[in-house]
C-alpha cells in the first residue's frame, strides 16, 4: 500500500526536470495527464501535487480505518482538516495545464471541503433531530 505512492513519488522527483520530456511522457505521461510539467514552477507544483494526492489518500484510509471505533469526532476533524488543506494546496499550486480544470478542480475541491462537514449533523453528536434539519437543509 505504501511502495506503489513512494516509488511514484521517488520517481518523479528524481525526474522533475524531464517531466516535459516526450521519452518520459511516452513512458509515465499517465502520472502527470492534466499537470503542467513546463519550467521549473509547472514541475514542482506538478511534483507536490501528486506527492500530496498520494499522502491525502493515505491519511484518509489510516483515519478511516483505524480511527473509525475509537474517536468519531477525531475522525471527522481529520477528514475535514485534509478537505481543508486540499482546497489550500490546490489554490497556491495552480498545478493544471488548462484554465478550465483548473476552475473545475478547485470548485470540485471547495464542494468536498464542505461536504466534510455534514458527517457531524449524522453522527449523534448534536440530538436535537429539529436544530440538525435546520443546520442541514435551511
Amino acid at each position: 500500500m505504501v511502495a506503489g505512492p513512494l516509488a511514484f513519488y521517488l520517481l518523479l522527483r528524481k525526474k522533475a526536470q524531464e517531466l516535459d520530456n516526450e521519452q518520459f511522457q511516452d513512458r509515465y505521461g499517465s502520472l502527470t495527464q492534466g499537470l503542467k510539467t513546463t519550467g521549473v514552477l509547472g514541475s514542482e507544483s506538478t511534483v507536490k501535487m501528486i506527492a500530496w494526492f498520494f499522502v491525502r489518500r493515505f491519511l484518509t484510509a489510516l483515519v478511516v480505518v483505524f480511527l473509525g471505533k475509537s474517536s468519531p469526532i477525531f475522525q471527522i476533524g481529520l477528514i475535514m482538516y485534509l478537505a481543508l488543506y486540499d482546497v489550500s494546496m490546490n489554490f497556491h499550486l495552480n498545478a493544471y495545464e488548462s484554465y478550465l480544470n483548473d476552475i473545475v478542480e478547485k470548485i470540485n475541491k471547495i464542494l468536498v471541503w464542505l461536504l466534510s462537514f455534514f458527517p457531524f449533523l449524522y453522527a449523534g453528536f448534536i440530538q436535537d433531530t429539529e436544530l440538525i434539519y435546520k443546520i442541514g437543509w435551511v
